[in-house]
């Protein structure tokens, strides 16, 4: 109940499909098959006329057969009753005009439809209105990861990656806010609100295997997508401690004995669930840096008078963060209790606006304003 259910994956038939094995295709080690799934149009020399006319090519694929037959799917099954779609590697569409089109057809019959487009970096020109609302938010999930697993990535891993290895390095605190800030202000701030979260999927090795199991490294990296702007979306079993490198280890089968899941770390993703399900500003708030030092960082989500700061330390040490708190005069920080979170006692904002907060080594703290 109150759930809603995205969906869709409408260009990958599987590779048990017929035009997989088609002789006009060039092959992999002397197979007459198509090859590995991620590889693209221009590695394999695929003609727009081998095996999907109409949907791979430099124009028309919106008039295509099986960009018919897409379009005729989406408008079932949201006529159906689903929320909208998640649309896979929407780049090897060459026709600007199919995105459109499927706006278009999808809204005529949900105007609330959430559309979001497999894309890996920061590409505002594909949520202008006319195509996505919101895209897989890859480059935060790099950031996050640069920051609360330094120290702990498993560099070997990531190198094996093509995305996250050039774009994954450990940073401090004030790197990190410079790329939130970078990020926050590439995108309209209707598009920021709604941008997909994520930590990790199935094309990516597992969180929690990229920090080497370093538990400490999820809370704060979970911590930061239930208090940031956007849609939080957290990959099966990540919330008990899923491991998984390279696809297809990362798609591994959801454990369901219970007697493997970390309990500890599911209660503390629960409360961070909770937490933005209690503050608004959390949701729907405006995003400002507050401070920033070594390996500490902290930002303020504001919905008119409601005020929520958030801490974070990801350094081995604890520090003093001061924080720069404007027309918080005199009020108080009231700590949010969190599972395995100590945040202090409540403290008062000075006359110039300005509060120092301890933050333990690879811990967070919560307040809100008073």
């Amino acid at each position: 109940r109150g759930v809603a259910v995205p969906a869709l994956v409408p260009f990958r038939p599987g590779g048990a499909r017929p035009w997989r094995a088609d002789p006009r295709l060039p092959g992999r080690g002397g197979s007459r098959r198509c090859g590995a799934v991620e590889a693209r149009r221009a590695q394999w020399g695929i003609a727009p006329a081998a095996g999907l006319p109409g949907v791979v090519g430099p124009a028309g694929a919106a008039e295509g057969q099986h960009g018919r037959s897409v379009r005729a799917r989406a408008e079932h099954w949201i006529r159906f009753g689903i929320d909208g779609w998640r649309l896979d590697v929407p780049e090897d569409i060459d026709d600007p005009a199919f995105w459109a089109d499927f706006r278009r057809r999808v809204r005529a019959i949900n105007p609330e439809a959430y559309l979001v487009g497999e894309i890996w970096r920061v590409s505002p020109e594909w949520v202008k209105g006319d195509r996505f609302d919101a895209l897989m938010n890859y480059p935060l999930a790099e950031a996050i990861l640069s920051f609360a697993g330094a120290g702990h990535l498993d560099e070997a891993l990531l190198r094996a990656h093509h995305e996250y290895g050039p774009n994954v390095r450990p940073i401090d605190g004030p790197a990190f806010g410079a790329r939130l800030t970078e990020l926050m202000t590439a995108y309209e701030p209707k598009v920021v609100a709604v941008q997909l979260n994520l930590l990790d999927s199935h094309d990516t090795p597992r969180f929690h295997s990229l920090v080497r199991g370093d538990r400490a490294a999820y809370r704060l990296a979970v911590l930061l997508q239930a208090t940031l702007p956007g849609a939080p979306c957290i990959y099966y079993g990540d919330e008990i401690g899923l491991e998984g490198g390279l696809d297809p280890d990362s798609r591994r089968s959801f454990p369901r004995d219970e007697a493997t899941w970390d309990r500890e770390l599911l209660a503390f993703v629960k409360a961070a669930v909770a937490l933005r399900r209690d503050e608004a500003a959390l949701r729907r708030g405006s995003f400002r840096i507050s401070g920033a030092g070594g390996g500490a960082l902290a930002f303020e989500r504001t919905l008119g008078e409601e005020r929520v700061v958030v801490a974070l330390n990801a350094a081995e040490a604890d520090v003093a963060l001061d924080l720069d708190l404007p027309g918080a005069a005199d009020c108080r920080l009231e700590p949010r209790p969190m599972p395995g979170i100590a945040a202090g006692p409540a403290q008062t904002v000075d006359p110039g606006g300005h509060a120092r907060l301890a933050v333990a080594a690879r811990s967070a703290a919560v307040f809100r304003l008073a």
